[in-house]
């Protein structure tokens, strides 16, 4: 071989090494990847999703994505671009760990649902049934800054696990309820996972005795509806939400790295917090903007707030076996979390007319996402995911039997539409149709 032909080998291999580097800790069995040409991707048309994360990272928009693409359960792309922390120059390795934030959501859902099927939950069951303070439910009807008294109405009816899975319980967040944001903040309820010495039960106990936004099932709004199902988890189950959640899927489905805490030391793997900086456009670390210690749940702090909204940690890898298990009817490797019926119930329309679109709308725990037929009716499913106020984003595609993860740590990133549609055209535009 000649000397230029070698230096051109091995400048190609030092960049591979580089982008993706090798994993400290790996749990992939060899037989769950596959040659994209094999799954029916054009291989040319995914280095698509390497472009467009360098040119993000070279923008200042996000330090780095690990990204993970499989069909029909086989892992075609699965690499770490970029870094986990600027600053200190450490590479983002595929194997590190992310704060998924909402993308909790989605499993706590499936643990109500399995208790569903054990028959220790009803989906018309009242809140108050497990949390006492939920019962007669009032909804805010004015607010005075000045004393922060408020007055309320007696709701239509009381709060039910579907209203929490649907987010139609009139529950809101912070964000999401000028009104309510004040209330929120004065008792103590908050919207994110947090160190502090905090529990579900007591948070829960106190946001039953606040008021709604709107009656119950009467419309959609995005909340802190699924951190009560968490304490409705305990109670129905006796154990705490990551006890339940350890035992029930995530240590079942060996998805070794989804934790609400962590007790072994993974600082070498945790990924930094950034945010974007209002003025330059360009993100910052979490230890320029003070935000270090609110990020610094996972390993340090009291560790007793299992937020079901926004609690748990994960890797793009142990996200795949939860969506391939979604994908499959609820059951991965020979491991089943729920019957497909189930899994059927939770990924079909439960807005009904509530629905934000003639395509999209929400079932339990994942949005439902139909594309659109040459008569302009809603066909098959394309997307069933969700994302995380950190820069996480997955959707399951059960039309082409995709299951997709991409996972930054930016908070609040006003980029994130940008990052999600990029992944998501890079796809499409692989697949071999």
């Amino acid at each position: 071989m000649k000397t230029k032909a070698i230096s051109t080998v091995l400048i190609a291999l030092l960049i591979i090494l580089i982008s993706c580097k090798t994993s400290k800790k790996t749990s992939e069995s060899p037989g769950s990847y596959s040659a994209p040409a094999e799954q029916g991707f054009n291989p040319d048309s995914l280095k698509k999703i390497d472009a467009f994360i360098a040119k993000m990272m070279e923008d200042g928009k996000i330090p780095g994505a690990a990204v993970l693409v499989a069909r029909n359960g086989k892992i075609v792309y699965h690499k770490a671009l970029g870094f986990q922390d600027i600053e200190q120059s450490l590479k983002l390795d595929t194997n590190d760990i992310f704060r998924v934030a909402s993308m909790t959501k989605p499993v706590v859902s499936v643990a109500i649902m399995q208790l569903h099927e054990k028959g220790l939950i009803n989906l018309t069951d009242p809140v108050s049934k497990y949390i006492p303070s939920f019962a007669n439910p009032q909804v805010l009807e004015t607010y005075k800054k000045e004393d922060t008294t408020w007055t309320a109405r007696a709701a239509s009816s009381e709060i039910t696990i579907h209203h929490l899975l649907t987010h139609t319980s009139g529950i809101g967040y912070s964000f999401t309820s000028r009104s309510l944001s004040p209330i929120y903040a004065k008792h103590s309820i908050p919207d994110l996972a947090n160190p502090q010495d905090l529990t579900i039960e007591s948070v829960t106990n106190r946001l039953g005795k606040l008021p709604l936004m709107f009656d119950p099932g009467s419309k959609y709004t995005y909340g802190l509806s699924v951190d009560v199902l968490g304490r409705v988890v305990e109670v129905a189950s006796g154990m705490t939400l990551g006890e339940y959640i350890e035992k029930n899927i995530a240590g079942p489905l060996k998805m070794t790295d989804t934790k609400f805490f962590f007790d072994t030391d993974v600082s070498e793997r945790l990924t930094t917090v950034y945010s974007v900086n209002p003025s330059t456009r360009k993100i910052v670390s979490s230890r320029e903007t003070g935000m270090s210690q609110t990020v610094s749940y996972p390993v340090s702090g009291a560790k007793k707030y299992f937020s079901g909204g926004s609690g748990l940690c994960s890797t793009p890898h142990d996200y795949f076996i939860f969506g391939q298990a979604i994908l499959n009817g609820g059951i991965y490797n020979g491991i089943r979390i729920l019957k497909e019926e189930t899994v059927a119930l939770m990924t079909s329309d439960q807005l009904g007319e509530l629905r934000w679109s003639d395509i999209s709308t929400f079932g339990y725990g994942f949005t439902v996402e139909r594309q659109r037929n040459a008569d302009g009716s809603p066909g098959s499913i394309v997307n069933l995911g969700w994302a995380g106020a950190f820069n996480t984003w997955f959707t399951i595609n059960p039309t082409d039997k995709v299951v997709a993860v991409i996972m930054t740590q930016v908070f609040f990133n006003p980029y994130e539409q940008e990052l999600v549609t990029n992944f998501r055209r890079a796809i499409s535009s692989s697949l071999v149709k």
